[in-house]
């Protein structure tokens, strides 16, 4: 009887740890889609890495930038090389007293002939905590605009959180 009763709770642990992970990692990706911004014929998303995701990384804010075309028949010229060198230079964090550019940019080999897609990370420690904080992608490649991402820093932090602890 008391094999019986503890392979239950056991059982029932299991599936309650299951499903919590799933909760989480549920709240994870609506909190990690910060913003699409529609300009033109593109579509631009940016999404926030979690530091787990990161490899446990939690001194760096990593961002990936998602730039796709409205029209799913219309593949992107991708060859050539304006959309993978000097990347560092379209993307950047405007705090309230300081301009922050990224330590590293690349390119994401992501296999769609409609998008592309950048990785840009930032030094975590150059960021300040309490400022209202704007990503800004100065887009020299497809809209010619720049376009402004505002960062909710309370959810980066909850998603960090919840990330480290799945």
């Amino acid at each position: 009887m008391n094999k019986v009763l503890s392979t239950a709770c056991l059982a029932l642990l299991l599936m309650s740890a299951c499903k919590n992970g799933e909760n989480r990692m549920a709240e994870i990706k609506d909190l990690s889609h910060l913003e699409e911004k529609t300009d033109g014929n593109w579509l631009v998303n940016l999404e926030y890495l979690p530091a787990a995701m990161a490899k446990g990384d939690t001194m760096e804010y990593c961002f990936t930038v998602n730039i796709r075309a409205k029209d799913p028949a219309k593949p992107i010229e991708a060859d050539d090389p304006k959309f993978s060198f000097g990347t560092d230079s379209l993307f950047c964090i405007i705090t309230q007293t300081d301009t922050l550019f990224p330590v590293f940019t690349t390119r994401v080999a992501n296999g769609k002939l409609t998008g592309l897609q950048y990785m840009v990370i930032f030094d975590k420690a150059a960021v300040p905590e309490n400022d209202r904080l704007v990503f800004l992608f100065k887009d020299w490649l497809f809209t010619n605009r720049k376009l402004e991402f505002i960062l909710p820093v309370m959810d980066i932090h909850t998603i960090d959180s919840l990330s480290l602890h799945i």
